[in-house]
Order: structure tokens, then sequence, then C-alpha cells
């Protein structure tokens, strides 16, 4: 059983197995193999949507209110729910660290749905 942090900046904790990315998070999940998650929300965004910006353009852009990302790449809250959808979750009920306020609260949500449903 591993302990899977996901997470494109930060690094994982001594312990943890670090994936950037939700479809390297869904493989772990698919296997069974997760016993604890902790999600970040925003996982950046592709070349495309980014619009040749860096990422330090990005959040000047935004008055640094969002970090940048998009539906190609995805976020914590698209993992959150495709586990709602396939059924594959931790063992033990998901963390949530991003610094997101808005994402939080909407993986939260659905965390808590599941988890109020087994319950």
């Amino acid at each position: 059983m591993i302990d899977l942090w996901l997470d494109d900046i930060r690094p994982a904790p001594h312990g943890w197995v670090g994936v950037k990315t939700v479809e390297e998070a869904q493989q772990y999940l698919k296997v069974g193999t997760v016993r604890n998650a902790s999600l970040d929300h925003d996982l950046g965004a592709c070349a495309e949507c980014m619009n040749g910006r860096t990422a330090e353009q990005w959040l000047e852009a935004t008055n640094y209110t969002q970090m940048p990302h998009c539906e190609h790449v995805g976020t914590g809250y698209t993992l959150v729910c495709w586990m709602e959808e396939t059924g594959c979750w931790p063992q033990e009920m998901p963390t949530v660290h991003s610094a997101n306020p808005a994402g939080r609260l909407k993986m939260l949500a659905a965390i808590h749905r599941e988890w109020d449903r087994r319950f």
C-alpha cells in the first residue's frame, strides 16, 4: 500500500509517492494500491491554453488570484470526479492540501459525499 501525493509543484512528503498529473494518480488508484491520498487542485495548464505565457505571466495577469490550469491537464477536482464515477477511491478518506479556496471546497464536498454515503 502507498500514500499518494498529487501536486505539480510541491514535493511529496517523506514516505509518500508523488505524482504530478491526474493520469498518474489514476494509474495507482485503478490497481487499488492507495491507502491515503493528499490532493492539490491546480495542476498546471497545457501550452495551448497558456497562449505562450509563463506561469509567472499568468499569475500577473490574474493579479495572483489563480494558478494556471485547464481542462486538458485537469485538476484535483477532475480526479475526485473520476473517483466518484469509477469507485476507485483510496482506502482512507482523501485529504486536500490545495491553496485554491474554491477548488478545495468543491473537492471536499465530493469527497464527503462519498464518505457520508459509506458510513
